[in-house]
């Protein structure tokens, strides 16, 4: 079993090489963000909570109740393979929280992969990103310039939230309280620093050549 958390600013690719991992590992995807979009569609106490809160800009969901998505989601899917964290921990109370969740169910966090990339690289492809106004399939034009449609046909717009303002906005938010959880990290002897702006195939290579050093790692997933 390994149990990886994925850690980076807005843009630096994350959900790319969460991918690449997933399939080699085959370990439980645990991202905080869609577990929070599913979680607003249904309908009891804490979906209406969650939608009464991200439809307020500016307002941070509360760590408990992030946390009880989380815990729910490992109690639901118990996994001989491992996790994924991606999205969450934002917070050292969030890193301090899981860490001790775990540990009751004597589960360990094997590697923290920090993908880092200068604010004005996240500026430069987050400038880039479109959304299907249909299906909601997100997109970049940075990796894909020529594109001008959603594959469902969709046309494809910027969200309000991906201009420059707000995204240093984002930005801003990530150092002040995501950052932070790198410093435990290292203490917990478990960072390992990715260089986010190379080739995506480089990023999975270092991922992957960080990771044989960490043990024990579960058996490849087979194709």
């Amino acid at each position: 079993m390994i149990n990886i958390i994925l850690i980076g600013p807005q843009g630096c690719g994350k959900g790319t090489q969460a991918q690449a991992i997933l399939k080699k590992y085959g370990l439980v995807y645990v991202e905080a963000g869609a577990m929070i979009r599913q979680q607003t569609l249904l309908h009891d106490k804490k979906s209406s909570i969650l939608n009464h809160l991200v439809n307020q800009e500016g307002v941070l969901i509360p760590d408990g109740i992030i946390m009880d998505i989380v815990c729910d989601k490992i109690e639901e899917t118990p996994s001989p393979q491992g996790y994924l964290f991606d999205g969450f921990p934002r917070s050292v109370e969030q890193y301090v929280s899981l860490k001790e969740y775990l540990a009751e169910k004597q589960i360990k966090l094997d590697a923290g992969i920090y993908i880092y990339i200068s604010d004005e690289e996240a500026v430069k492809r987050l400038g880039g990103r479109r959304v299907c106004s249909l299906c909601k399939k997100s997109y970049s034009l940075f990796l894909e310039p020529g594109r001008t449609a959603c594959d469902c046909g969709g046309a494809l717009i910027k969200r309000v939230d991906d201009e420059p303002e707000a995204i240093r906005q984002r930005l801003n938010e990530f150092h002040s309280r995501t950052a932070p959880i790198l410093k435990l990290m290292q203490e917990d002897k478990i960072l390992l620093e990715i260089n986010g702006e190379q080739s995506i195939e480089q990023i999975s290579s270092d991922i992957q050549n960080n990771l044989d050093s960490v043990t024990p790692l579960p058996n490849p997933v087979k194709e």
